[in-house]
């Protein structure tokens, strides 16, 4: 009876244990944690630090804040090269390297629909916010000219970048105009990009920004290199 007793007592810590891991979780002061319902498939968004009933759930945890990396430097997000190609209005070209600070909406119901829709951090950043950070540098390049970028309006171009990523990509128009090669001194066409005006006093966009209809914010950009 003794043995019996003891296996007993064996058993109910280990159920303990078992259950217990799976019925209570901590929320961290810098998360974000989705809980998917172990009966009901019902998603719980939990925000706020501190213990919380998992009853068996299972769980998908996100930074509240995160730095979304696009950089040529090791150091900075992963350890290969994640610049982003830019072709400017002369027809040069150039990597441009940074970073940014990404915050992910703290109301049930965006964070729901990006669970659903990406369910991972990685999958949120590689998938949304470098796509939209892409769409950005591809549709602010042709703004200036690639000697421009790199010195009097490179100021400029991470305002472009910054604001086509927040707000959505400008609709633009495009029109051929005849300059001196700097180099060779000959004539050449080059393509010049005009930004629209929307009459607000801002720029027609040809889109909304998916980050801004999921409630993600951005904010301190970033760009430490063009090569």
């Amino acid at each position: 009876m003794k043995i019996v007793r003891i296996v007993g007592i064996v058993i109910a810590v280990a159920l303990t244990i078992l259950f217990g891991a799976e019925t209570f979780t901590t929320v961290a002061a810098d998360e974000i944690v989705v809980k998917q319902g172990f009966f009901t498939g019902a998603l719980t968004v939990w925000t706020d630090p501190g213990p919380k009933f998992q009853n068996f759930g299972t769980l998908t945890r996100y930074k509240k804040s995160s730095q979304y990396s696009f950089s040529a430097v090791k150091d900075q997000g992963k350890e290969k090269d994640e610049s982003i190609k830019a072709r400017f209005n002369d027809g040069g070209h150039g990597n441009i390297s940074g970073t940014l600070q990404v915050d992910l909406p703290l109301d049930a119901k965006n964070m729901s629909e990006l669970h659903m829709k990406f369910h991972s951090q990685d999958a949120i950043e590689q998938r949304l916010v470098r796509t939209a950070v892409e769409r950005a540098i591809y549709m602010s390049g042709p703004l200036m000219s690639s000697k421009e970028s790199a010195a009097e309006r490179r100021s400029d171009l991470l305002k472009f970048i910054e604001d086509q990523v927040r707000f959505g990509v400008y609709q633009t128009l495009t029109k051929s105009e005849k300059v001196q090669d700097e180099v060779s001194g000959k004539e050449k066409t080059v393509a010049r990009v005009e930004l629209i005006p929307d009459g607000k006093g801002g720029f027609a966009r040809q889109e909304a920004s998916s980050l801004q209809q999921y409630g993600i914010r951005t904010y301190s950009y970033n760009i430490n290199g063009i090569k």
